[in-house]
C-alpha cells in the first residue's frame, strides 16, 4: 500500500483547534485570542437577548397601562352613573 504523497500531511490533526493553533503562527494570534472572541460573542448574544426581553417587557407594560386606563375610565363612568 503506497504511503501519502506528502509525509507531513500524514500527521495532520482533525481537531478544530489545531487549525487555529497553526494559524497563530501565520497571523500572530494565540488561542487565547480566540477565547476572548468567543467570550465577546457570548456577551453580545446575552446583551441582544436582554434587549429583546426588555422590548417585549416594555411592550407588555404599555399594554397593561392602556388596560388600566380603560378600567379607570369604566370605574369613573360607573361612579357617575351611581351618583345620578
Amino acid at each position: 500500500m503506497p504511503g501519502p504523497a506528502r509525509p507531513d500531511l500524514e500527521k495532520a490533526s482533525l481537531r478544530p483547534s489545531a487549525g487555529k493553533r497553526s494559524a497563530a503562527v501565520f497571523v500572530g494570534r494565540s488561542p487565547a485570542h480566540y477565547y476572548q472572541l468567543a467570550a465577546a460573542k457570548r456577551l453580545e448574544q446575552e446583551l441582544t437577548c436582554g434587549l429583546n426581553t426588555m422590548t417585549v417587557l416594555s411592550t407588555r407594560y404599555q399594554q397593561l397601562q392602556d388596560e388600566i386606563e380603560e378600567i379607570v375610565e369604566l370605574m369613573e363612568a360607573c361612579q357617575t352613573i351611581n351618583s345620578l
